[in-house]
């Protein structure tokens, strides 16, 4: 039962911010641990974790609340810290590849409206860097 899919599987079916993609706290990975314990390797956590954040749907979750002071999310639901504009800007970029990505293989006309607000903030964040 060690696979990163079962992982996520019981993860989803565990935990609400998996079920709704949200940014997940740094150092999740020991909240995830301790919660599994031996039913899931190490290693299964980290390529899950990688996966997981790297998709579009994740960092989506992100581009969504751009404009909003944003807080990470611990696994049992309870706010983590502040997503800083450095952090926005690292997701905000991770979306674009992950969509880039995506549209190889699969329709991504769903994340139209996302992409066009993602590049938007991503310009007028160069342009305040600039001033």
């Amino acid at each position: 039962m060690s696979s990163p899919k079962k992982l996520l599987e019981h993860l989803t079916e565990n935990y609400s911010v998996f079920y709704e993609p949200t940014l997940l706290e740094i150092g999740i990975h020991a909240q995830i641990k301790r919660a599994v314990g031996d039913a899931f390797t190490e290693k299964s956590i980290q390529k899950l974790l990688t996966s997981y954040t790297q998709s579009a749907k994740y960092n989506a979750s992100v581009v969504k609340h751009l404009d909003w002071e944003l807080r990470r999310s611990n696994l049992d639901g309870s706010d983590g810290t502040v997503v800083s504009v450095d952090s926005k800007r690292h997701h905000v970029v991770k979306f674009l590849a992950a969509l880039k990505r995506k549209e190889q293989k699969e329709d991504v006309s769903h994340y139209v409206d996302l992409r066009e607000q993602a590049l938007r903030w991503l310009d007028e964040e160069i342009l305040f860097e600039q001033c």
